[in-house]
């Protein structure tokens, strides 16, 4: 098995996927039944405003790639001096495998990023437990941190991140 990460991006005046490709991903969510944690905050609610947040200046999309099939996506925003916010979501292909591709995945973005940073709905309990399984630690509870769009309120987030290397870097801090 042979892992890669594509970035969306533009060369040359050529996309890295096309829209066509990017809409099947939106697609992939749906069929999969994770749209619903990744529009949790109504940043993008239908095809046409997910192609249009991808291809804004402030997202970031990575395109992990087994043997040259989507395997998850990544979006990358909030990108500061040492940080990023991140957003995983594995396609269903990957889902008995995904922890390999996670840690792929988090060191290669370490690597440009720094130090990634995931906000979770607290609630999110299965999520929440899933980032710890594949090796981000939680940096504590936020009350009202993320906008629940759906219910138009604001709930309870949990903050978690990870740093290439975290062990080593416990050590000689």
């Amino acid at each position: 098995m042979m892992l890669q990460m594509m970035p969306y991006m533009e060369f040359d005046g050529i996309r890295t996927f096309t829209d066509s490709q990017i809409l099947g991903f939106y697609d992939q969510m749906v069929k999969d039944g994770t749209i619903a944690q990744m529009t949790f905050e109504g940043v993008f609610l239908n095809p046409n405003d997910f192609l249009a947040e991808m291809k804004s200046r402030s997202s970031h999309l990575y395109v992990a790639m087994e043997d040259n099939i989507p395997v998850a996506l990544i979006w990358v925003n909030h990108i500061e001096m040492a940080a990023a916010r991140v957003h995983f979501c594995f396609f269903s292909n990957s889902w008995g495998h995904a922890q390999e591709i996670m840690k792929f995945a988090q060191d290669y973005l370490a690597d440009i990023y720094g130090v990634l940073l995931g906000y979770l709905p607290s609630c999110n309990t299965r999520a929440v437990q899933a980032c710890l399984r594949m090796g981000l630690t939680v940096l504590g509870k936020v009350p009202d941190l993320i906008w629940d769009h759906a219910n138009q309120k604001r709930v309870e987030g949990t903050i978690v991140y990870y740093r290439k290397n975290e062990d080593e870097n416990l050590h000689n801090d």
